[in-house]
């Protein structure tokens, strides 16, 4: 509850930053939607013409198609009502915010304008335990690899996702119909979604080390962990035909010890 106040919260702040009230005279309507955890990098889906604008469409600001080598990201996402029909627009900016607004999502394909180079290793140097903050690196490094390639971080996913996490269930021990049925983000039908889970990463070895097995590479900045989750989540979007997601990865167990492991929850759209 408190996590979606602060969300409600820092959509008012945005609103408010860009002038936005709901008193304006306006055809949309804003159902639901806040602030993406993680910012997600989109470019034009072709080179027509599309207006970055106020929520309510009131307003434009700039033409997509002036920037056809843009990388937009954006930080919100929204349901809005028009016309009887419900559609999802999200807020974007340009790296540098000098240029932002908001915009159907269709207009946009997921991933940077310029095809990222794929790293040899995740540079990540785990302890023993792994830390907070290195858990955090680890979900960066999966998200950012994701990004890269086309797949959408799903805020009304993430909804689903967390009922899971914070109740220490997973898609095994409560199927999905229910915990769709417990959390209803709208915009979403439940036929659309599909999930799958992992009590444990099978031969965590070979996805640090797929050459000669060295866990300890994960110290050191050139094991590929990270990567390699990001391969098998690929890999199940794929299968499911699916471009959006939400993910739980938690890291357990100790690298010194070789006792380092992980569990995985992923709902895809």
């Amino acid at each position: 509850m408190f996590h979606k106040f602060r969300l409600s919260l820092a959509v008012a702040v945005l609103a408010s930053l860009m002038g936005i009230t709901t008193a304006s005279a306006s055809s949309y309507t804003w159902i639901s939607g806040g602030a993406l955890v993680f910012p997600q990098a989109y470019h034009n889906r072709s080179s027509a013409t599309h207006y970055l604008m106020n929520w309510q469409h009131t307003r434009k600001y700039h033409n997509i198609k002036n920037y056809p080598h843009t990388t937009w990201y954006a930080t919100y996402s929204v349901i809005l009502s028009h016309k009887n029909k419900h559609a999802e627009y999200v807020y974007v900016t340009n790296q540098r915010h000098q240029v932002g607004g908001w915009i159907w999502h269709g207009f946009l394909a997921p991933g940077t304008a310029t095809k990222q180079a794929a790293p040899a290793s995740d540079g990540l140097h785990l302890s023993s335990p792994v830390t907070y903050n290195q858990q955090n690196q680890f979900d960066r490094v999966v998200r950012t690899k994701l990004q890269d390639d086309g797949y959408v971080y799903s805020s009304p996913l993430a909804m689903i996702m967390d009922y899971y996490w914070s109740n220490d269930l997973t898609p095994q021990t409560l199927p999905l119909a229910d915990a769709f049925k417990i959390e209803h983000p709208k915009g979403l039908q439940l036929s659309q979604l599909s999930a799958t889970s992992l009590d444990k990463l099978p031969n965590i070895t070979h996805w640090i080390d797929p050459k000669n097995g060295n866990q300890q590479l994960e110290a050191t900045g050139n094991g590929q962990l990270a990567l390699s989750m990001a391969t098998y989540v690929e890999q199940q979007l794929q299968a499911h035909h699916a471009t959006q997601y939400a993910l739980w990865s938690p890291l357990s167990g100790k690298l010194s010890q070789k006792t380092l492991n992980g569990h995985l929850i992923l709902i895809m759209r």
